[in-house]
């Protein structure tokens, strides 16, 4: 109870400092509050770098944040790191610049920390793979995360993908 009464002063101070715009107390206390409850706050913190990136259209700061979320407990939660990694690759977001260096860093720990097991993170890496020029790494990660959805209803959808990269290559 002591930390979620932690948490919950730490949020709204972290209003206050998103309000203000001062992206680094943000980061800080972001990293503060997912250090209390990484469960609780992993995801809230990707929503908020998205929030930034995207609807508020401020690259440098929302990437600011994204990199000092990786050195938190959030950083051991592979759906945060495909959220992160996700935020910026997707290509329904496109926010107006691309950090794949950061995509591809938490995409490739959230593969490693679900042992090549997650197909959605394998396709969250593929992407970053494939907007970085990677594309043969993009192909293979991709037809791996189809054959982890074999029969099911997302493999459609992933061999579609798997599908526009290689038409890609040619």
């Amino acid at each position: 109870v002591a930390g979620a009464a932690e948490a919950k002063m730490l949020q709204q101070e972290l209003q206050s400092a998103m309000a203000s715009e001062d992206w680094d107390k943000t980061g800080a206390l972001l990293g503060k509050v997912i250090e209390i409850d990484p469960g609780t706050w992993g995801g809230q913190a990707a929503n908020f770098f998205g929030r930034v990136l995207i609807r508020q259209d401020n690259p440098e700061a929302a990437y600011k944040i994204g990199w000092a979320l990786m050195d938190t407990a959030a950083a051991d939660d592979p759906g945060f790191l495909n959220a992160l990694a996700w935020t910026i690759v997707d290509p329904a977001q496109k926010p107006s610049k691309v950090d794949v260096k950061l995509a591809l860093k938490a995409a490739e720990r959230g593969v490693k920390l679900t042992e090549r097991k997650d197909a959605m993170i394998m396709d969250t890496l593929a992407r970053a793979y494939w907007i970085n020029g990677q594309k043969r790494e993009a192909i293979q990660t991709q037809r791996e995360a189809v054959g982890l959805v074999k029969g099911s209803d997302m493999e459609e959808q992933l061999a579609a993908v798997l599908a526009e990269y290689q038409d890609g290559l040619n």
